[in-house]
Order: structure tokens, then C-alpha cells, then sequence
């Protein structure tokens, strides 16, 4: 059963292709567009948690574990908290 999510722009009805939000991430962390690779990973890190029915909150705590604190993906997660909706659904 996959889990799955999707990022619905605040205000909008349509949920953003995530290729597109990686973009918009690059452009706010100043980093060059890519076709290949998912900046700092956040899809599999952050988009799983958020696949898994995780608050920001505790993706956030997550990343706050043990003894590295990753602070680009906390950013990540706040950016993406403060522009998007989450839906998230398991598919059988």
C-alpha cells in the first residue's frame, strides 16, 4: 500500500506538480534548477513523513534528533508549511 501526498498552493484548489515545488524551493535557497535530483532530498525525507500523516511540527523534531540538526531541511519544511496545504492519503 503506497503512501501519497499531494501540495495544494494556500488559496488554490489544484495540487502543484512536485517538480514544480522543488523549483520554487531552489529559487528561494538560491540554487539552480535540476531534472535529476530533488533539492536536498526533501521529497524523500520530507515528502515521506508528510506521505505518512507527519505534522510539520514533528518533521521538524525529526530533523532535530540526535546529535546533527539539519537546518536546511527544517527551512524546507517551514517554506513548505507556510505556502502549502498537505493531503495525504494510502493507497490499497
Amino acid at each position: 500500500m503506497p503512501n501519497c501526498y499531494t501540495l495544494t498552493l494556500k488559496g488554490s484548489r489544484e495540487p502543484e506538480a512536485l517538480q514544480k515545488v522543488d523549483d520554487e524551493i531552489r529559487e528561494f535557497f538560491c540554487q539552480p534548477p535540476s531534472e535529476t535530483e530533488w533539492f536536498e532530498n526533501w521529497h524523500n525525507s520530507i515528502g515521506l513523513r508528510l506521505a505518512c500523516g507527519m505534522s510539520f511540527d514533528d518533521i521538524r523534531k525529526d530533523f532535530q534528533k540526535g546529535g546533527e540538526i539539519n537546518n536546511t531541511l527544517i527551512e524546507i519544511a517551514n517554506y513548505l508549511e507556510n505556502k502549502y496545504t498537505v493531503d495525504c492519503w494510502f493507497s490499497r
